[in-house]
């Protein structure tokens, strides 16, 4: 594992962003420089964490060396690829911020939202998960039929497996307070894309208070790494997991 370092370690953060990449090598720098010009109009302490999953492309060098330039960002990188789940609870476990965000390499939902899911944080919210699919979103891009239908019938297994009430699970940008994610991340099993299901599980299993709300957001599927043939059944498989997980007293 390589870890960059920054002269911020150690200042109280009321904000960490993490960010885990994946052959994002063609997005990344972009990504960063409107968050890190979005959080400093904002005037924000913050820090941004990028965890690099071993991407064969120039994911890391291209981090790295905004990292250089930019003491709020700190870049790790995973010494195999062990998925987008456990590139999350990394950074989420490491991150220091009050408030902390994840939100995937392409930035699909708007920046703006930063501010009003965090106003819901403070008003007692536990999480603030986005949403594509409640009315008030908008999107600026539609996604293929077939991820479409898939994501649509992942949902509502969720809803019959786990009885999640959530209509969009799997949309890359949420929002804890420091208490939360570190409860919820401890004890996350899961390594793979269905890392968000297990998450939302755990915290309507211990009662926290989520809030499911509608953004701006768009889909660039060409950069998206959830190859849908290839993951369904694997996610699929993992909702059962998540179920046994439970009975088996790991989540205890």
């Amino acid at each position: 594992m390589t870890d960059s370092t920054n002269s911020l370690r150690g200042k109280p953060m009321n904000l960490s962003i993490v960010i885990p990449a994946y052959l994002a090598g063609r997005r990344i720098l972009k990504t960063l420089k409107r968050i890190s010009h979005y959080c400093r109009k904002e005037t924000l302490t913050y820090e941004i964490l990028v965890i690099d999953d071993a991407s064969p492309d120039d994911t890391y060098e291209k981090a790295f060396a905004f990292a250089q330039r930019d003491p709020s960002l700190q870049v790790l990188q995973n010494d195999d690829n062990y998925g987008k789940g456990y590139s999350v609870r990394k950074g989420m476990l490491k991150a220091r911020g009050e408030y902390l965000l994840f939100t995937d390499a392409d930035m699909p939902v708007s920046i703006q939202h930063i501010q009003t899911f965090i106003q819901d944080l403070q008003n007692g919210f536990d999480l603030v998960i986005a949403s594509k699919w409640l009315p008030g979103s908008k999107s600026r891009m539609r996604q293929g039929f077939l991820r479409r239908l898939a994501g649509r019938i992942f949902n509502l297994l969720g809803r019959l497996i786990l009885n999640l009430p959530y209509r969009d699970t799997q949309c890359g940008f949420k929002f804890f307070r420091k208490e939360a994610a570190a409860k919820i991340f401890e004890k996350q099993k899961l390594q793979g894309f269905s890392f968000d299901t297990e998450i939302l599980f755990l915290a309507q299993k211990w009662g926290l208070r989520v809030r499911e709300a509608p953004v701006k957001w768009r889909d660039n599927e060409r950069e998206s790494t959830v190859q849908v043939m290839k993951h369904a059944l694997g996610m699929f498989l993992d909702l059962f997991r998540i179920r046994l997980y439970d009975v088996l007293g790991y989540y205890e």
